[in-house]
């Protein structure tokens, strides 16, 4: 079903919100200290792509209170990565749980994209990246290679009432290449300057179906998502359907799997279909190990 010779892709939006769901207490907290290694296996089918993100860090719980506000806080610092045949993202990140209701995290990261299976993507012209082009891209092997930086905040606000889950990530990020033109970048799915400043917003409100939710739960909810890239003015709107499954402990006893997707469509994608929709689908798994102090 997915071809892996395409290159690999993240489904970032989905990390976070897996991440953020165990915030909210559907997941067992963690330990006072701990190490932690979580990484997660993600596919998607539109444009295709597969790729493994992780993050290696430690994690201090914050307060030892039972206030809702402040249970399970933490602050977690270490390692983060992103693979695939065609590029490797790797640099330290910081991230708090200052209160139940709100998420914030930093990251600095190395990038290097190889220059394989057509990415980096340099069009001939700003509206020349859709699927055809980037297939095209793909099978005469025309990308180019790159390195820079990535520099990222994430702010979430989050709010857990009986069932009902709510939170809006934004994320707001500086990357600087060193290429001579604008380029399509594979993870993001947008055209990018060689000096651009984007920022990504979801809002997302669901309903979480489980009467023990340290052994399993389901968490259904719709997702609207706007990624606006500052300096190439390109503007993409995703609506759809997020679940998230966390795999029942007597199936699995090992790394708390969680399988978690979206389904929806594009609205107005600049390059897909600017004046209609375009489906989307990706899919992924998570683990995470953790070992007290």
């Amino acid at each position: 079903m997915i071809d892996l010779s395409t290159p690999i892709r993240r489904i970032p939006y989905l990390v976070g919100l897996a991440a953020a769901f165990c915030a909210l207490g559907l997941a067992p907290a963690p330990a006072d200290a701990q190490i932690k290694h979580e990484s997660t296996l993600g596919i998607r089918a539109t444009p295709v792509g597969l790729n493994v993100i992780s993050d290696t860090g430690y994690r201090i719980g914050l307060f030892d209170s039972e206030n809702p506000l402040l249970k399970n806080t933490y602050i977690d610092s270490g390692l983060t990565t992103g693979i695939s045949p065609a590029y490797l993202w790797a640099g330290p990140y910081l991230e708090i749980l200052p209160a139940a209701v709100l998420k914030l995290r930093v990251s600095a990261q190395y990038v290097n994209y190889f220059g394989i299976l057509g990415y980096l993507y340099k069009p001939e012209a700003d509206q020349d990246w859709g699927l055809d082009k980037l297939a095209e891209g793909a099978t005469n092997n025309s990308g180019v290679s790159g390195t820079g930086w990535m520099f990222e905040g994430r702010v979430t606000p989050q709010i857990k009432i009986g069932n009902v889950v709510a939170l809006a990530e934004t994320r707001f990020t500086k990357l600087t290449m060193d290429i001579d033109a604008n380029y399509y970048e594979p993870y993001f799915d947008l055209l990018f300057a060689p000096d651009e400043f984007f920022w990504i917003t979801r809002p997302t409100v669901g309903y979480v179906l489980g009467s023990n939710p340290s052994n399993s739960y389901l968490l259904l909810a719709l997702r609207w998502e706007r990624a606006v890239a500052t300096t190439t003015e390109v503007v993409r709107d995703t609506a759809g359907l997020v679940y998230v499954w966390k795999i029942p402990s007597d199936w699995i006893s090992w790394g708390e799997p969680v399988l978690s997707g979206f389904g929806g469509v594009f609205i107005g994608h600049p390059n897909r279909n600017p004046d209609g929709v375009s489906p989307y689908f990706g899919t992924q798994i998570t683990v995470k190990f953790a070992g007290g102090q």
